[in-house]
């Protein structure tokens, strides 16, 4: 799960708010080769996503609208 929680920190921080791998080094106190590799990972993973989205374990949580609804009003 670090891992994943990193990665996704790193995919987050340079395609949405467009923070340099060397920034991003420095924000979570690593290398810039480690931010290299996970970004590579991160990439692959969306790919795999956009192509299958079952390949992808933990994207396939099933949420159901009517359950938060009912949550909500009680």
């Amino acid at each position: 799960r670090r891992n994943t929680a990193r990665m996704a920190s790193v995919l987050i921080l340079r395609f949405f708010h467009a923070y340099f791998p060397g920034e991003i080094s420095q924000v979570l106190r690593t290398s810039r080769a480690a931010v290299d590799v996970r970004l590579l990972q991160a990439r692959r993973e969306v790919k795999a996503f956009l192509d299958d989205p079952a390949s992808v374990a933990f994207v396939n949580l099933k949420i159901e609208p009517e359950n938060f609804r009912s949550k909500a009003a009680a």
